[in-house]
């Protein structure tokens, strides 16, 4: 424990490099680094290409911070006169942004930095007052100003470039000239355990840039009892990059290169990664591929070898995400507070927010973007929002068309596709002093927000609004007015083949017999395909990327009955079954999922239905590993008389043979997982568990072997 000085004047690279390291942890044991002068470039910390690492209890400061602050003493037409307060200098240094704060509040006044280098002079040096000449004359005297003197560096007090499986705990940042963490080029497993990033007493800046900024970085983001206030961008950035298509050698070879931002180089493109060409118009999927051969590499261009034909649209249309890249976030007991911009940027698919406060960012709360303008990736889908609290949000926005959860899809048109986001929960959130509406979604598929309170009250304020929305499920919510905008969005529907992985809107079938399609977006639940019978089928062209197990999910609902789908191949292969719960409603949709082994020569795909009736909104397929189960040993006696019943069943089965005592009865789930487990005897009679619905696999063992029976579970008793 103790303070810690270094000094910056001649440094030219980073302080502590670090790089292909195994199993490293530094303790500060409660330390300060303190950085002594002016020069804001270098990393304190650079870990590449590390596993195992854990950085902890470490705090660190700037002696001399990369901004000045001060009071307006006067303030003309085009000019401000500032005191600068004891413990900042200005001296030698450009203006290159500034900002009025509130004298009152200590919070950014509405909106108002400024950008662009600034001329400056001494007005008294001896008693530490400029002036500085500006074109704005909105400048009040007597308000606080913030004067930063760099800009959105990408320096940072620790940077994790392509390295696995990292802790950060008991950390403090008081100010960084850039960001405080900083995850890139396929950084994976970033845990950020107790982490603050605050300012010190009578500061208003603590980052320069983001708290925390993340880009293709790989399996789960998490932050836990974490604290981010006064960023001068936003407390937490997760999102990948799009990049262009720049040259088509042939059908499955081309040149990629990303400009934005320019010290960004995508060196964490792997062989055997999984990239999603998007339509840069319209923000839509055009389907996978998988990278077989990366060659002439060079920052952000490279030429990809891909297994599969390229979309059959001008390379000028097409952008490319690494969808293996950007992983999971997970963000919970954590405090976001007087932020320049937002709580929380993210572009990423399967994120939870949960347990969280942010007070008084002026820009969202929260912000789910994917933006073909600052080319970030990746789209978001299965997001969960849920029981966060909301105060003061937003007050620097005006009018209707953004919420404090914000979820807007930007590109340079209008032609965006319905589904850009899908698969949208917002529960259980409370919403405080707002400024603009509470919730503001846009082109989402798949959208329930419920049970969320709004203390706001007042017209205007106290809105959900949605737009271009698909199956949404608004209900229980207190203090609100909802307003649905409605509006036409372009869909895609003549699809030539379904990408596997990938989504199956369950409307877009090539062939069917007996079903129907109905369209009942007047009541919120979009396209879906139902009215099936026993004996109804529908079939879907396919693009299987590649041979393999696949997770796969079906959207259904269903009033009143259970239903059986069995899956099967062109050539009459059975590939599965899924059950399809009774939901107890048309429009109360439940997922249930099974796992295939799907081979890449399959072209079609044949949906028959066994018994039930029910609705089917889409089916998704995920790349996943081989379920293991124990290997059967046929040495129990007759096998062929044992009877598991009732088959289908709720939740209690019978046995119609006995077994001797201290037998085991297993059941799987179609993962491979054990989901219950029991001891049998001669004199068992029943067995009940809770399961949800779906198909599984009793195994029952004794000490000499294992038999093996499929198990259906039902939906609602």
């Amino acid at each position: 424990m103790g303070k810690y000085h270094i000094n910056s004047q001649d440094q030219t690279g980073t302080y502590f490099y670090i790089d292909v390291i195994d199993n490293l942890t530094i303790n500060g044991s409660g330390s300060t680094i303190e950085v002594l002068g002016m020069n804001y470039n270098p990393n304190l910390f650079e870990f590449v290409q590390c596993k195992n690492l854990a950085v902890k209890d470490i705090k660190v400061d700037y002696q001399d911070p990369p901004f000045s602050q001060g009071t307006i003493v006067e303030a003309g037409s085009n000019f401000m006169v500032v005191q600068i307060y004891e413990g900042f200098n200005p001296d030698g240094k450009r203006i290159e942004a500034y900002a009025e704060y509130d004298s009152i509040s200590g919070q950014m006044a509405n909106g108002n930095e400024r950008y662009g280098i600034t001329d400056w002079q001494w007005e008294d040096e001896e008693k530490n007052i400029i002036r500085i000449t500006s074109n704005y004359n909105g400048y009040k005297t007597g308000s606080w100003i913030v004067l930063r003197h760099t800009l959105y560096t990408g320096y940072s007090f620790i940077t994790s470039t392509g390295c696995k499986d990292v802790l950060y705990e008991n950390i403090t940042v008081h100010v960084s000239p850039g960001y405080a963490f900083l995850g890139t080029n396929g950084a994976e497993n970033i845990i950020h355990l107790n982490c603050r990033i605050e300012a010190k007493e009578n500061f208003w800046v603590t980052t320069n840039a983001d708290g925390s900024h993340n880009l293709d970085v790989r399996g789960t983001l998490s932050f836990d009892n974490c604290y981010f206030e006064h960023m001068s961008d936003d407390g937490i950035n997760l999102h990948g990059y799009f990049l262009d298509v720049v040259e088509e050698f042939d059908e499955h070879s081309i040149q990629i290169n990303g400009s934005n931002p320019s010290w960004y180089q995508a060196i964490g493109y792997r062989v055997g990664d999984t990239i999603e060409f998007i339509d840069k118009n319209a923000l839509h999927s055009l389907g996978y591929n998988i990278i077989s051969n990366i060659s002439n590499k060079n920052g952000n261009s490279m030429r990809l070898q891909l297994e599969k034909p390229i979309p059959a649209r001008s390379i000028t249309d097409l952008k490319i995400a690494n969808v293996s890249m950007v992983g999971k976030l997970r963000v919970t007991n954590s405090t976001f507070r007087a932020n320049r911009a937002r709580g929380i940027l993210v572009s990423t698919k399967n994120a939870l927010i949960e347990n969280c406060t942010f007070e008084r960012n002026l820009m969202w709360g929260i912000l789910f973007d994917v933006s073909t303008y600052w080319n970030e990736s990746k789209i978001g889908r299965d997001v969960v929002i849920r029981n966060n609290t909301f105060d003061d949000c937003g007050y620097f926005q005006s009018g209707t068309d953004y919420g404090v959860i914000n979820f807007h899809p930007e590109t340079a048109t209008t032609n965006v596709r319905c589904e850009v986001f899908n698969d949208i929960e917002i529960t259980g959130n409370t919403f405080k002093n707002i400024q603009v509406p509470a919730i503001y979604a846009q082109n989402i598929d798949g959208l329930m927000i419920t049970d969320n309170v709004i203390e706001s009250g007042e017209p205007g304020r106290n809105l959900i609004r949605y737009k271009y929305c698909s199956n949404v499920i608004v209900e229980n919510n207190t203090g609100t007015e909802i307003e649905d905008l409605g509006g036409e969005c372009t869909l895609d529907v003549e699809v030539e083949c379904f990408n596997i992985p990938g989504r199956i809107e369950a409307e877009y079938y090539h062939d069917m017999s007996g079903v129907k399609i109905a369209d009942t977006q007047g009541d919120g639940r979009g396209m879906f395909l139902g009215w099936t019978d026993p004996g109804d089928w529908v079939m879907y062209k396919t693009c299987i990327d590649s041979s393999s197990w696949y997770s796969v999910k079906f959207r259904t609902s269903s009033q009143s009955q259970d239903g059986i789908i069995n899956i099967s191949d062109q050539d009459e292969n059975l590939l599965g079954t899924i059950l399809t719960p009774k939901t107890g409603g048309w429009s109360i949709y439940f997922t249930v999922d099974t796992v295939l082994q799907i081979n890449s020569s399959i072209n079609q795909l044949f949906l028959h239905v066994v018994s039930g009736t029910f609705d089917l909104n889409w089916i998704e397929f995920e790349l996943t590993d081989e379920p293991t189960y124990p290997e059967p040993i046929m040495s129990l006696s007759d096998e062929q008389n044992l009877v598991i019943y009732p088959n289908p069943c709720q939740n209690e089965i019978r046995i119609s043979k006995s077994f001797p005592d201290d037998s085991t009865l297993n059941i799987f789930n179609l993962n491979g997982h054990k989901v219950f487990s029991a001891q049998i005897s001669s004199i068992t009679e029943r067995i009940k568990f809770d399961l949800k619905p779906g198909v599984y696999l009793i195994m029952i063992s004794d000490k000499v072997g294992v038999i093996k029976t499929q198990l259906i579970k039902n939906g609602l008793d």
